[in-house]
């Protein structure tokens, strides 16, 4: 208990690094024979942790810099706007009870010049410095994440062929006859949630991609891509769509704003809630309500890692609550 209090903040990069070496054992082992010939097992280990780490923060990275990169674009827009004054949205002057006044009362508070940095002006500083906070303890946190478990992969792949068959006879003195069945069954949920989240965001890019080039929205498939990624984190996915739907909207494409508003959130809502269960599901014999809840309840109670953790360890107990009706002696 000392030990996991001393180490409780390294636990998530920890649990991550174990995910990641699960998912992708199979690979090592074949890249490892592939050159072992010619090397260490801590080469071969490093080598793979590196090429890995590439392939899974290779994708944040793009989706995060997209979103920069747009951050940038829209401080040059709102200067923009600034000296020119912001013109009224048509279809809100188009309306046939309130169009005249809403004209002069936009007139009056936006669409003269400096109206932005007035409004701007108006925010409370302490609100965004609070923003601002968090946002740098949000990064801190996860680039400590991603350091850690980095460096800890490096060792699972090393040492994790020792660690499995110590871990294998440790369970198998607690569980008997029954542990192999459980770790094998926790492997194939680990392998099944990774799995169905990757076809999660090639299904949401893909589509998201076809709906933005048919709104008109600039680069779809780079905007796709971004869409594909993020939906990969609960309900970040939603937020992508919404701004590319403000996006559309504050350049006079309103119709088209709320069609590829309403699409994507379809398509996001579809993988997430159905398309992924299913895969998840088919994998560790469990239905889509419990793939569902357990992946949202596992979000709520360990945040992203519990999206990962929250269906195998239900899978685990639907197995055992199985093994109870097949055998009701206790387990030894």
């Amino acid at each position: 208990m000392l030990a996991l209090w001393i180490l409780r903040h390294f636990i998530e990069p920890l649990a991550w690094a174990v995910i990641v070496a699960i998912v992708t054992w199979p690979l090592y082992r074949k890249f490892a024979r592939r050159i072992g010939a010619k090397t260490s097992s801590g080469l071969a280990a490093l080598a793979f942790t590196a090429l890995v780490s590439v392939l899974v923060f290779a994708p944040m990275v793009f989706a995060f810099g997209a979103l920069f990169a747009e951050a940038g674009r829209l401080v040059e827009w709102l200067q923009t706007l600034d000296h020119t004054g912001v013109a009224i949205p048509r279809w809100l002057e188009a309306l046939h009870l309130v169009g005249d006044t809403a004209r002069e009362r936009w007139g009056a508070v936006l669409g003269s010049p400096g109206a932005v940095s007035a409004w701007l002006k108006q925010a409370e500083s302490s609100a965004l410095l609070v923003w601002a906070q968090a946002l740098g303890r949000f990064m801190e946190r996860h680039v400590f994440i991603g350091f850690f478990m980095v460096f800890a992969l490096f060792f699972a792949y090393r040492d994790g062929e020792t660690f499995a068959d110590v871990l294998g006879r440790v369970v198998a003195e607690r569980l008997d006859s029954r542990a192999p069945r459980y770790m094998a069954l926790a492997v194939r949920a680990i392998r099944a949630t990774v799995g169905g989240m990757v076809v999660l965001a090639l299904f949401g890019g893909v589509e998201t991609s076809l709906i933005y080039a048919a709104a008109g929205v600039p680069r779809p498939a780079v905007w796709g891509a971004v869409t594909g990624i993020l939906a990969m984190l609960p309900f970040v996915g939603y937020a992508v769509v919404a701004g590319v739907g403000v996006g559309l909207a504050a350049h006079g494409a309103e119709w088209n704003a709320i069609a590829a508003g309403l699409a994507g959130s379809v398509v996001i809502f579809a993988g997430d809630k159905f398309l992924r269960p299913l895969l998840v599901g088919g994998a560790v014999q469990l239905n889509l309500f419990w793939v569902l809840v357990g992946s949202i309840g596992g979000f709520q109670v360990l945040g992203l890692i519990g999206v990962f953790m929250g269906p195998v360890v239900l899978a685990l107990c639907g197995e055992m609550w199985r093994e109870g009706i097949r055998d009701p002696a206790p387990l030894r």
